[in-house]
Parts: C-alpha cells; sequence; structure tokens
C-alpha cells in the first residue's frame, strides 16, 4: 500500500508547488478484499468475470470477453461519492495489466462521471488513453509501461470541468476540459462498453470530495538575485524544498535542510543567478 500523502501542484510564473490538502473524508478501495464485500460496497452491474485475491494487497480483475462490460464494479453510493461543487475531488489508483483479450480495443479501464460525461482511462498494452468524447478506439495514447504498476491520480475542478491528471505525481495532463459531471457521478473499475476486456491487477482506489487546499503557496522576489518560497504548513510536519530547471525531465533537486512545519507560514530563500529558469516544488514526506 502507498502512503497517504495528498498534494496539488499549481503552475505559475514558472514556479511548482507541492502542498498537502485538507478536506472531507477519505474513502478507499484496498485491492485485498473484492470491492463487493468492502467498505463502502460496490456493486457489480455486469459479472460474467472474475475477481482473485492475490495473497499480495492486490486483486485481479479478469474479464471473459472484449464484447461487453464483463467486469465492471461500481461505486455510485451518493453517502461516500458525492462531487457537490464545494470543493475538488482528488481520485487515486494504483494498478498495471497483465493482458489484453484478443479483439479488444484496451485491456482495462478507470471511469469517474456519469454517463454523459466521463473520464475514462483505458489501459492498453503499450500505453494508457484518455477518452476525450470520441470514438475509444481511435484515442491518442501516452506511452507508459502498463505492466508494472504506476500510481495514477487525478484532481478534479470544483465545477467538474476540468482534470489534472498524474502519472507517479508526474503532470501528465492539466485542464483537461469538458469530462466530468457534477451529479450523478460514480467510479468504474473494469471494463467498458465492449472497448477493453483483459486482466488488470488492482492495489487500491482512493477517492475524496469536495476538497479545498490548505491554501496558497506563494514566491515572491527579493531585492537581491533571490525568491522566497512561503506555504501554509501542519504543525509537526516536514516539508522539503525542492527545484527543477526542466519539468520535461523532472530531475528535482532538494536544497537546504527539510523544514518543520509551525501550524502558519514557512518560508525559505532560494538564489536565481545560476539558472535562467527555476521550477519549485514543496513536498511533504
Amino acid at each position: 500500500m502507498k502512503n497517504t500523502q495528498w498534494m496539488i501542484l499549481l503552475v505559475a510564473v514558472a514556479i511548482v508547488a507541492t502542498v498537502p490538502l485538507a478536506g472531507a473524508t477519505q474513502y478507499e478501495w484496498d485491492g485485498s478484499a473484492e470491492p463487493t464485500s468492502s467498505t463502502p460496497v460496490w456493486t457489480l452491474p455486469l459479472d460474467t468475470g472474475s475477481y482473485t485475491q492475490n495473497g499480495d494487497g492486490t486483486g485481479t480483475i479478469s474479464a471473459s470477453s472484449s464484447t461487453n462490460d464483463s467486469q465492471n464494479y461500481r461505486m455510485a453510493d451518493a453517502s461516500y461519492w458525492d462531487h457537490d461543487g464545494s470543493g475538488e475531488s482528488v481520485v487515486e489508483y494504483r494498478a498495471k495489466l497483465d493482458s489484453k483479450i484478443a479483439g479488444a480495443f484496451y485491456g482495462a479501464c478507470f471511469g469517474v462521471g456519469s454517463d454523459s460525461k466521463y473520464w475514462l482511462m483505458f489501459f492498453d498494452t503499450d500505453g494508457i488513453a484518455l477518452w476525450d468524447g470520441g470514438d475509444p478506439a481511435t484515442l491518442a495514447k501516452v506511452a507508459v509501461d502498463t505492466s508494472v504498476y504506476h500510481d495514477y491520480k487525478g484532481i478534479i475542478s470544483v465545477d467538474g470541468t476540468s482534470l489534472d491528471f498524474y502519472i507517479d505525481s508526474v503532470l501528465r495532463t492539466n485542464n483537461w476540459i469538458g469530462v466530468v459531471s457534477t451529479t450523478g457521478e460514480r467510479i468504474d473499475v473494469g471494463d467498458w462498453s465492449g472497448y477493453s476486456g483483459g486482466v488488470s491487477r488492482w492495489d487500491y482506489v482512493r477517492w475524496e470530495n469536495n476538497v479545498t487546499p490548505a491554501g496558497a503557496v506563494v514566491v515572491s522576489s527579493t531585492d537581491d538575485p533571490a525568491v522566497e518560497i512561503r506555504w501554509p504548513s501542519v504543525a509537526g510536519a516536514h516539508y522539503q524544498p525542492e527545484y527543477a530547471t526542466d519539468l520535461v525531465l523532472s530531475n528535482w533537486v532538494g536544497f537546504g535542510s527539510s523544514v518543520a512545519g509551525n501550524g502558519t507560514t514557512n518560508s525559505v530563500f532560494d538564489s536565481t543567478t545560476s539558472d535562467p529558469q527555476r521550477f519549485y516544488r514543496v513536498v511533504s514526506p
């Protein structure tokens, strides 16, 4: 299981900031138990596949057909899943694809939304694809080795019209527009509408709704060739400031020592003389 770490990524004026979130109750399906026997309880609308506990904290969902929703677990209980527009929704999951059924476009999928609007991510053997509302069979793919576990995360905007999508904490798509409904939401895991079928393994699905950021991260210039990085902190937590010179390479370097949270606002300074630009983030292990 991955240790809990809620974070938000803000990009502005060549600054990246990563800070904890404070929000509503967090819920989780642990892959070591079948969703239909977990708390909260998931439903199984279509059951022509199988579920296997792997004994290592994960579960395998196996489809038996590529022509329909053959094994699709659903969380649609409003008492646990209610994006009411008062804050963001954060959804995380850890999964990998073992195999794809011949004739299927994808091996498995993960979805959040409703019938009219949906955030769908499809697992293929050579990458993943995000549904854009068009024909799922023609989607562009993001190259990812889906045969090994990755941590996927989506942060849905307050109004439900925009999604920031992360793979292993790296932002891959931001402000993805018009994909999630603000009413009738649900989470689906397994296969979808004849486009996916295969064998996939799931470690967890974790979600938290109506989340409001703990506060803005502020980066400001000083009289010297330096910047001041300030962020709201939690007493007892520890924070490590880091910088990178290129977001594509994403080679983050820590500077200074770890900073203990004081319950109000922490700050550090960094010189800006050695690089033409720097991207900053503050991480809380």
